[in-house]
């Protein structure tokens, strides 16, 4: 797990995102995509979106809508070095994405060991890609959630990258959450509190703050933190409010007088994590190429 120290890293009420690109590996995947109502964001934030990009999309997904395929994908290596990713009413718009990042989250915001096969080129520079939908599609796109929208990086791969991947079930070490003997500490939020109005979850070097966050969420980023899947055994649905303080390795000797991360989980959120291994799938790349420009 690496440790070098990153900036916190902000999720607030909008859907734009941009980072920079010295974050930490595990953080930096999922840093580069932008939610529901939600903004990945720095010390200093963002300009707000432009006109016309800002999507509302729904909590839970509506069975009876199909995922639609995109009209036009237009791809060409980016000069920029930060990433920008924004959800359009009629698609995407993306700046300085890689392929390891279309990869991760078009298959379910899933960790680096559950892709098999990346090449070494797909870290190299990125790709600014608009992706749109046709007139008729759109009211489907609109119907989709987050999850379900992010799976449409997978037609860009398919199409412009020529990717073919088949999936495996491996044995892997995860860790498994539960809840602890003493029963979750968590605070479910209000929800009539204005406060709890826009879900915001901080991350930084050893804290993380929760405001109408889902665990869901969280889990991901734990997960990517300490490098190995997380089985969710908690049955916990809801959206929370806390702060988890942690040690974080590698912290210098005069930080070091909290707990390390899976205590705090248990002291702090009365969670537990526990090691183990378990089934789990993975993305199995058989090719993949880098796209021609437009």
């Amino acid at each position: 797990m690496k440790t070098a120290s990153a900036p916190a890293l902000s999720v607030l009420g909008t859907n734009v995102l941009r980072r920079r690109p010295n974050l930490v590996a595990g953080i930096a995947i999922c840093a580069a995509f932008l939610f529901t109502r939600t903004q990945l964001a720095f010390t200093q934030p963002p300009p707000p979106p432009p006109p016309g990009v800002v999507v509302q999309m729904p909590d839970k997904p509506d069975p009876s809508v199909k995922i639609p395929q995109f009209d036009v994908i237009s791809v060409k290596p980016s000069k920029e070095t930060s990433v920008l990713v924004q959800f359009t009413p009629d698609g995407m718009r993306m700046t300085g994405v890689s392929i390891r990042f279309l990869l991760f989250e078009g298959f379910g915001g899933i960790s680096q060991n559950q892709v098999i096969g990346v090449p070494t080129w797909a870290t190299d520079g990125g790709f600014d890609i608009e992706a749109k939908v046709a007139a008729e599609d759109l009211p489907a796109l609109a119907k989709l959630t987050f999850e379900q929208r992010r799976t449409m990086f997978q037609q860009i791969l398919t199409d412009r990258f020529k990717l073919v991947a088949h999936h495996e079930t491996r044995e892997l070490p995860v860790y498994e959450l539960t809840i602890g003997k003493k029963g979750s500490k968590l605070k479910e939020s209000a929800s009539g509190d204005p406060a709890s109005a826009i879900p915001r979850t901080m991350f930084g070097r050893g804290k993380v703050t929760s405001t109408d966050g889902s665990l869901s969420f969280f889990i991901t980023q734990l997960s990517r933190e300490l490098g190995r899947p997380i089985v969710d055994k908690t049955g916990l649905t809801g959206h929370y409010d806390f702060t988890l303080e942690w040690t974080p390795e590698g912290a210098a000797p005069t930080d070091q007088s909290g707990p390390d991360i899976f205590t705090a989980i248990q002291e702090q959120l009365g969670l537990k994590l526990e090691s183990t291994k378990g089934p789990v799938d993975v993305i199995v790349i058989d090719h993949i190429e880098k796209p021609s420009e437009n």
